[in-house]
């Protein structure tokens, strides 16, 4: 399969490659910056970063599923101190228009509705 792979791409275009996936990797983990915070975000990547919510990401992987789409693993079992945080991987078959702004979506949707639970229950407490 590898071999298949490399005579199909070449050396150019495995380059190209690697290049698509770190622009794909920087706009993605941007946009989840704008809903969520990206952790390590100083730190070099490639095609894999990691984003804590204030939702489960078991929930969001779950809105992600409904829309045919793996989300990221759950670092709370390996890392607890890190809480609600998910390492997201990008490959070459993401499409920067649709199934990333699509999965920052769901988790923009999460995060609001986390934020007005929040609120809602801050005005009961008063």
């Amino acid at each position: 399969m590898v071999n298949i792979f490399m005579t199909v791409y070449g050396k150019v275009g495995l380059k190209e490659l690697a290049k698509q996936n770190l622009a794909k990797t920087a706009y993605a983990a941007g946009q989840f910056a704008k809903h969520g915070k990206v952790l390590f975000g100083a730190k070099p990547r490639f095609n894999e970063f990691v984003v804590q919510t204030s939702e489960d990401p078991h929930a969001i992987n779950q809105r992600l599923l409904g829309h045919k789409m793996v989300g990221g693993l759950a670092l709370k079992r390996f890392y607890p101190e890190l809480g609600n945080a998910a390492l997201l991987v990008l490959h070459g078959t993401h499409h920067r228009s649709s199934a990333i702004d699509m999965a920052v979506g769901l988790v923009a949707e999460s995060e609001r509705s986390v934020k007005s639970a929040k609120e809602n229950v801050e005005e009961v407490a008063r």
